[in-house]
């Protein structure tokens, strides 16, 4: 007997005017484990954008209305990050985890924002460096 198969929370629509690390970076998390059973690319992507509204729609819109197809599912998620996510380098992010104070946020929530910002800028980061700045 097969297992009935799990369902899946959808994800939330992305309007395009959070463009917070944290916002596209959960999103594109939760978009990726919401298609990943499909190995269809053009439906993947139709998929992720039809959780679009408001700018993020217009842009891909605008991004994709005269191409012959659809990008694949990684080339649209490069091309959605680099519109959207506001701190797109190494610098900008680093300057990001220098201005980074807990504030009101948990312990917790503090981490895993640092957690992501430290992680977009991938294998490069001194972690001397990063410990400085937790």
């Amino acid at each position: 007997m097969a297992s009935p198969s799990l369902k899946k929370a959808k994800p939330v629509f992305f309007t395009g005017q959070d463009t917070s690390l944290a916002t596209v970076t959960s999103w594109v998390f939760k978009i990726r484990s919401y298609v990943r059973a499909s190995t269809d690319e053009p439906e993947k992507v139709e998929t992720a954008t039809s959780f679009f509204t408001d700018t993020a729609e217009r842009w891909f819109m605008a991004k994709y209305a005269s191409a012959a197809e659809l990008p694949t599912f990684d080339q649209f998620i490069m091309a959605f990050q680099a519109c959207f996510t506001c701190a797109n380098n190494a610098r900008r992010l680093w300057l990001t985890i220098e201005s980074m104070d807990q504030g009101t946020c948990s312990v917790l929530e503090y981490h895993a924002e640092f957690e992501t910002v430290l992680s977009q800028i991938g294998g490069d980061t001194d972690m001397k460096w990063a410990r400085m700045h937790f």
